[in-house]
């Protein structure tokens, strides 16, 4: 579970992600390429699965004074992404149909993360901030929690898919990005086809230097009761033009 360039074929050939193990509990189940079982295919010739359960926390996180984390994620290593660069951004997720609610501590977040753009500060000594999130909100929605996404600030979320259209199938997702700590910044979003949200704005906070792709399942608190959650994506891609990376376009060609 290294680093992953990708091939061309299940991607864009410009970026790397490597699976963090620094953070994740790297159990022999944490992440696995599946490559046998055509139902859990959404194009390519392979799907990504990851899976947490209860417990599964990494030593760094397991110390940390603000709350517990599982998780099992791929980041991007490089090249990140910077202030005043466009990119288009397509992934196709699925979550199983027996797919069972995080029920959260209360107190606690109520939201099992799948998708995060996340920051890299400055100053390393910093805290990490996401900017934008995708994640399951307990007993809820799917939803986009949008920028900027502080825990001193209000946190804007908006619907992307209904809590019953949300496990059992494969969904696509495309994003359409302006990284920009100004108000000439955008992020966009389309679930299935269909645009959901339109960010204008400042994408990335002052004091970060980039921003990086990170997906699989987090789970920043630990539920009340056992809970394994499983994820599968195709693999994520990242371009210049809407039709190199949106899976829809893709299958026409």
């Amino acid at each position: 579970m290294g680093k992953q360039p990708d091939n061309g074929q299940n991607g864009v050939s410009d970026w790397v992600f490597e699976y963090e193990r620094s953070h994740s509990a790297n159990r022999e189940y944490s992440y696995q390429e599946i490559t046998s079982d055509a139902n859990i295919f959404r194009r390519c010739l392979k799907s990504e699965r990851f899976e947490i359960r209860t417990g599964d926390v990494s030593e760094p996180d397991r110390i940390r004074t603000d709350g517990i984390r599982e998780r099992s994620e791929m980041a991007q290593m490089e090249p990140r992404n910077y202030e005043e660069e466009k990119f288009w951004y397509g992934w196709s997720f699925f979550i199983p149909a027996n797919y069972v609610e995080s029920g959260n501590a209360p107190g606690t977040s109520k939201t099992v993360a799948i998708a995060q753009f996340h920051q890299e500060p400055c100053d390393h000594d910093a805290q990490w901030y996401p900017a934008f999130m995708f994640g399951k909100k307990y007993d809820g929605p799917f939803v986009l929690r949008v920028f900027p996404t502080h825990p001193t600030l209000a946190q804007a979320e908006i619907e992307l898919l209904s809590q019953a259209d949300f496990a059992g199938k494969w969904h696509d997702v495309v994003v359409e990005a302006m990284w920009s700590t100004r108000g000439n910044g955008y992020f966009h979003v389309w679930v299935d086809d269909v645009l959901k949200h339109k960010h204008i704005g400042p994408t990335m906070s002052k004091d970060n230097v980039s921003v990086y792709f990170k997906y699989g399942v987090y789970r920043p608190s630990t539920p009340k009761l056992p809970v394994t959650t499983v994820v599968y994506f195709d693999k994520p891609k990242r371009a210049k033009t809407r039709a190199e990376v949106d899976i829809r376009m893709l299958e026409k060609n």
